[in-house]
């Protein structure tokens, strides 16, 4: 009985872990031209390292090792995946009798 009880202990938690990196593991990517920045794009990518959108800027440099420009990219990341979030749920197919 007990180690039933560990089982579904191990499983609960482990699939609480994987939803829990599933909305966490969202990353962006920044392509500028260090020569020419008259441009940036930032790509986002979901926890399956799946491109799902994609932000081109025009005129703006992005420096990724400034922590101003990394917090406004985390920001713009967690908008868009809100906005993913939203969006889904109001999608949801209503079955017809």
């Amino acid at each position: 009985m007990s180690r039933m009880l560990m089982f579904f202990a191990v499983v609960l938690f482990w699939s609480t872990d994987v939803q829990a990196q599933s909305i966490d593991s969202v990353y962006w990517v920044v392509e500028t031209n260090i020569h020419n920045s008259t441009f940036t794009i930032v790509h986002f990518y979901n926890y399956r390292n799946v491109k799902v959108h994609e932000v081109r800027m025009q005129g703006v440099y992005i420096d990724i090792r400034n922590p101003k420009h990394r917090k406004k990219l985390d920001l713009l990341m967690k908008q868009y995946h809100e906005r993913t979030l939203t969006t889904s749920k109001r999608k949801k197919v209503r079955n017809t009798i």
